[in-house]
């Protein structure tokens, strides 16, 4: 099944339009296509009609494929009618036309393309990638594990979005290719690269200056050795709002963290407590979630730290003690605790925050929902109705199970 629309560029915010779906045989499909198509039409057409050898459109910008009703992929199918058709295509989405291991060539052709999504296997994309000078949105779906990009991607200048699900991007730039290359200036997204900490990773990011949000695995380099001091540095990363870090198959070495002052969302995955307090200083963080802990029984946050923290997820974590003075985390507004299954003891000023919304408790110790239930309590002695206590404590150590809000 297809889907075929004339209409401006997918990552805009769609406008409010009528679309009207046409269920046609042949005679009828073509007569319609000898007039302009209008914006917001679509086709549910059948792949015999488009390869006809009468088949012509030559206005289409955008094409779309869907699955029929089971949702599964179109599974490895000849597509290279596509591209001997539609010689304008802006938009090309073959996310649901399972391309296996083999990227098609014939993509290149299509060199007014601003937006291509592929789903398969691939494990390499190929350097000639950048003979689509136009293209600004580029996502691949995969399965699992690497994909090796080119050299060549540093070329492509008009680049803004470049995201893999599934699996991560693999590179290991040159260093003369990767000096002599363009800067990468309009990149505004990029999930997930593969970084190793050292001058590659610095000399990668120095190309994407104006990054806005980053989705990152971090792994030792090759010039590590077992006594060098490992920093993750990004400081420079001046626009950089939302970050995804995971450290990645770092649990036995130290990793300090150097994050732009300019940094919003924050995300860090298989971490060390003790490179957490230069975290706390960052001036414009408001969401921060920490995922699987190492070498480490307490936190506790300090004055300075967290002053526009409104969002805080802890889940996975091994720490027993979470402290903190009075008037820490004060614009506090939702607190997530999951999986935090040696956890007892929280900040007594959560007590008192009058910002804080939401509490919300899955796979956690029955003394530390008591001490949540005392905070409600507390809460409502100052008539704080605002608050509200989302608890699912699913856990064998656990005599009461709760799966209900509860609103004040």
């Amino acid at each position: 099944m297809l889907m075929i629309c004339y209409m401006s560029f997918v990552w805009q915010k769609p406008k409010k339009k009528i679309f009207c779906n046409f269920c046609m045989g042949m005679m009828t499909f073509l007569h319609f296509m000898s007039h302009k198509i209008y914006a917001g039409c679509t086709f549910n057409l059948k792949e015999s009609i488009l390869r006809s050898p009468g088949y012509f459109c030559p206005r289409l910008h955008s094409l779309l494929f869907f699955t029929h009703d089971d949702g599964y992929p179109l599974n490895r199918c000849n597509i290279s009618f596509i591209f001997r058709i539609f010689k304008l295509l802006k938009v090309l989405d073959l996310r649901q036309v399972h391309l296996g291991d083999f990227f098609p060539t014939e993509i290149e052709l299509l060199v007014r393309l601003r937006y291509l999504a592929i789903l398969g296997v691939m494990q390499s994309i190929p350097s000639s990638i950048a003979n689509l000078p136009n293209l600004e949105t580029f996502l691949i779906e995969v399965y699992y594990g690497a994909v090796l990009l080119p050299d060549t991607i540093w070329n492509m200048t008009k680049l803004r979005h470049l995201h893999i699900n599934g699996g991560f991007f693999d590179f290991s730039p040159a260093e003369e290719n990767l000096n002599n290359s363009s800067d990468l200036n309009n990149i505004d997204t990029f999930f997930t690269p593969m970084l190793y900490v050292g001058q590659q990773m610095k000399r990668v990011l120095r190309k994407l200056s104006r990054i806005r949000r980053l989705k990152c695995k971090v792994s030792e380099s090759k010039e590590s050795t077992e006594h060098c001091h490992r920093v993750v540095a990004m400081e420079f990363l001046s626009q950089l709002e939302s970050l995804k870090l995971s450290l990645y198959d770092m649990k036995q070495h130290h990793a300090d963290f150097c994050f732009p002052s300019s940094l919003k969302k924050l995300t860090l995955m298989s971490f060390c407590w003790s490179a957490i307090p230069p975290i706390g200083k960052l001036p414009n963080l408001e969401v921060l979630k920490l995922l699987g802990d190492h070498g480490g029984e307490a936190w506790e946050t300090k004055e300075g730290e967290f002053t526009k923290l409104q969002i805080l997820v802890l889940e996975l974590l091994d720490i027993v003690r979470w402290t903190g003075e009075d008037d820490r985390v004060s614009y506090l507004q939702r607190l997530v605790m999951q999986n935090c299954m040696q956890l007892i003891q929280v900040p007594h000023c959560l007590r008192y925050i009058s910002t804080l919304e939401t509490i919300e408790l899955d796979w956690c110790l029955d003394s530390l929902a008591s001490l949540v239930r005392e905070i409600e309590e507390e809460h409502m002695s100052m008539g704080n109705e605002d608050l509200s206590l989302g608890r699912t404590l699913n856990t064998d150590l656990l005599s009461v199970n709760f799966s209900s809000k509860i609103c004040l």
